[in-house]
């Protein structure tokens, strides 16, 4: 089985939220045009409407917001200016 990177395994998970299942490994041996087409065809429903090169970017963006911790963290409430 072939060892993805950091910026794979997010965007493997990302997946999962637009897609109907993750994508596996071999999606990334797949050009470009190939992984929108896979995207397009395996929408999750409310997203099935949607070209495969506009899901294929909210996957992308939700990886990167992980890949990079964008995204709220308990505690980060003390920053403004909450107390719970």
């Amino acid at each position: 089985m072939a060892r993805l990177t950091f910026k794979q395994r997010c965007f493997s998970w990302a997946s999962g939220h637009y897609l109907g299942e993750e994508i596996d490994v071999t999606f990334f041996n797949l050009d470009i045009e190939d992984q929108y087409k896979h995207c397009e065809e395996n929408a999750w429903e409310p997203f099935e409407n949607y070209r495969g090169k506009d899901i294929h970017g909210w996957i992308n963006q939700l990886a990167h917001d992980i890949e990079y911790g964008l995204y709220p963290m308990e505690g980060d409430a003390f920053d403004q200016g909450e107390e719970d």
